[in-house]
């Protein structure tokens, strides 16, 4: 599986390849599996649920796909692009940002309906977005790349984070404190929005 969303201590649904959806309601004691119809040879790589019952879920070759009823049933929407969507995230229930391959960046005011595509001012792969409020967010992918917005995804500029180690996952608590998170065991935080960041973690592999 390659995404998961938490709605509680006990709900959960997580997304991936062929299709593959699985749900828990006892805190990961037992799970249901399922495919989505018509997505059983589709690769998911990024879920995020605006409340209980709408989530999008985003993938390879520009596949997007929406829920109105907690995941029951998906309906396809039009991404505009053929790359590879990895990372999806909503500040609101209405604005949205998708991320994924060459940089790509989709935007949508609808909550999820429709998207546009977005500059993210980058070409590597993005990995990663994250907003901790409508005008101030994150996108982050490989070669240690992060890059913040405070106009709501107009402009983006670039932070040092002290590596090029592709960065997977990136989360903030508010708009100071941070954590992002990528290969050879690299976990650096920031308490400045990401003008800085340190490295906190060591797991034993290789981190620059």
């Amino acid at each position: 599986m390659n995404a998961i969303h938490s709605f509680s201590q006990d709900k959960a649904i997580a997304i991936g390849e062929f299709g593959t959806l699985m749900r828990t309601d006892d805190g990961g004691a037992n799970w249901q599996i399922t495919r989505i119809a018509g997505y059983e040879t589709a690769t998911f790589n990024g879920l995020y649920f605006i409340d209980a019952m709408t989530g999008i879920a985003v993938g390879n070759d520009g596949v997007i796909i929406k829920t109105t009823d907690g995941g029951d049933n998906w309906q396809s929407k039009i991404s505009g692009t053929t790359s590879h969507l990895n990372a999806v995230h909503f500040p609101d229930a209405s604005t949205g940002f998708a991320c994924g391959a060459g940089g790509t960046l989709l935007k949508t005011i609808d909550g999820g309906d429709t998207w546009q595509a977005a500059s993210s001012g980058v070409t590597d792969e993005l990995r990663a977005v994250f907003f901790a409020s409508n005008s101030t967010g994150w996108i982050a992918g490989n070669a240690g790349i992060v890059r913040k917005t405070t106009d709501g995804g107009s402009t983006w500029d670039a932070q040092p984070t002290g590596t090029t180690r592709t960065i997977n996952g990136i989360y903030f608590l508010n708009q100071g404190n941070g954590w992002l998170a990528g290969d050879g065991g690299t976990v650096r935080t920031t308490t400045d929005g990401g003008s800085s960041w340190e490295q906190k973690l060591n797991i034993g592999l290789s981190a620059e």
